[in-house]
């Protein structure tokens, strides 16, 4: 049985059909007939506002009036819902306010890896930490924890990407003669400075040995959070038979990149063919 109500608040709840009515007010719980009729609603049960009584009217419901039972069950149903989530938002905020990062990057979106629950799909927004103890990746705003893992664990902290990206423009002057030169060349101008948008395409990877994530910032270059992270990256011990610059591992990396439509194929097959060559 579900827990009491507090007695200084009302609630109602009606049937499918409309004729059934429960709730409760001051010391009682009551069951009425005639719920959205336009004469008054009869009083057909009622129990004081206590665990037998509660009790006793549920029994009253499921005998009489299943209908109005189950409407009873999905309101409290979703009662307990909201307010469980309630509960697990303010222990996450407590527990993200309690562990202070040293380093954060906002504006970020999974993109994906694994050793993380699988219902954090890619795209979904992020926030990234480095407390001392390690990574904390959560989602935006509600701060629910996706992945931690400690420097202990890691084997690398990396940042790839073209970093800033220019898009749109490639306008030339049009126009006949003279005046109509000019004329293009501004006109030109005018439509690159509209149509000309520059983002910023990083990817952050970290790696552990029993987790992996990739990570889409959209608000600093790879170098720019290179200096920025630059205490964190001295933090992270990697492991001598797991190499960083594993050729196999990093032409992963850039498969990763290409599939996410980070990087082109022309960019993926050059990239791929400098590696093997180094190999080589």
């Amino acid at each position: 049985m579900w827990p009491l109500p507090t007695p200084t608040s009302g609630s109602f709840v009606t049937s499918p059909d409309g004729l059934w009515r429960f709730g409760w007010w001051a010391d009682s719980f009551f069951v009425s007939q005639g719920a959205g009729r336009r004469r008054p609603t009869r009083t057909v049960h009622q129990a004081p506002l206590t665990t037998d009584g509660l009790a006793d009217v549920w029994r009253f419901m499921t005998t009489n009036c299943p209908g109005l039972a189950r409407n009873l069950q999905v309101k409290l149903a979703r009662a307990k819902v909201a307010r469980d989530s309630v509960q697990h938002r303010s222990a996450w905020r407590a527990e993200y306010k309690a562990q202070r990062p040293i380093a954060s990057v906002g504006d970020c979106i999974l993109l994906g890896g694994y050793g993380f629950e699988k219902r954090f799909a890619p795209g979904t927004q992020c926030v990234v930490d480095f407390t001392e103890d390690g990574i904390r990746v959560c989602r935006a705003n509600v701060l629910e924890p996706i992945l931690t893992s400690s420097f202990s664990d890691a084997r690398a902290l990396e940042f790839s990407g073209p970093g800033r990206v220019r898009e749109g423009g490639g306008f030339i002057g049009f126009g006949l003669g003279i005046p109509g030169a000019i004329e293009g060349l501004i006109a030109a101008d005018v439509l690159n400075a509209l149509t000309t948008r520059h983002s910023v395409q990083t990817i952050i990877r970290w790696e552990a040995s029993s987790a992996e994530i990739y990570l889409h910032n959209g608000a600093s270059t790879p170098e720019e959070l290179r200096m920025k992270l630059s205490e964190v990256v001295g933090r992270v011990h990697t492991s001598s038979e797991h190499p960083r610059d594993d050729v196999i591992s990093r032409l992963e990396r850039l498969r990763t990149l290409q599939l996410h439509g980070v990087i082109s194929d022309e960019e993926f097959a050059r990239l791929k063919a400098a590696l093997l060559v180094q190999r080589s």
